[in-house]
């Protein structure tokens, strides 16, 4: 997310930079909470800009709390231009390769057929995204009944 907004690809976001960032997760914030935020992580104390490492700090504190299925289907709206609900295939190798996630086509398919229920080759992402966040709880309940059995 960090490297689509750094449009001149210098490794910084500005304030307002991170602001869209931060609507398009679905995580909107006051501009007083937002500069809060920066100014906690960031060593930029005059132009309040955040570096990726800064940024990766700060989301971390922000999510504490889960992930819910609504931020992340706020984030798939950001990249869904004519609004219909879904993400080709074609969009979604585009995006994962300009998030440095290089992929074969091959694994993005996998991806889309885990969760394209239609077959059609487009993701429904409100489907993909509650798959995603259910597969986060299935997770977070095996870790916690690891600790138990480690505690016991």
């Amino acid at each position: 997310v960090f490297m689509l907004f750094d449009k001149d690809e210098d490794g910084v976001l500005t304030f307002s930079e991170l602001d869209v960032v931060m609507k398009c997760l679905g995580q909107p914030t006051s501009e007083k909470e937002l500069l809060r935020m920066v100014r906690d992580v960031s060593e930029d104390k005059m132009y309040d800009t955040i570096e990726f490492n800064e940024f990766l700090t700060m989301i971390g504190k922000q999510s504490k709390n889960s992930i819910s299925k609504e931020s992340l289907v706020e984030a798939f709206k950001f990249f869904d231009k004519e609004k219909k609900g879904f993400i080709a295939v074609e969009e979604l190798v585009r995006l994962m390769a300009k998030l440095g996630e290089a992929m074969k086509r091959s694994e993005v398919e996998e991806m889309v057929k885990e969760a394209d229920s239609k077959g059609d080759g487009m993701v429904d992402y409100e489907e993909f995204c509650q798959q995603l966040v259910g597969k986060e709880e299935r997770r977070r309940k095996k870790k916690k009944k690891l600790q138990e059995i480690g505690e016991s």
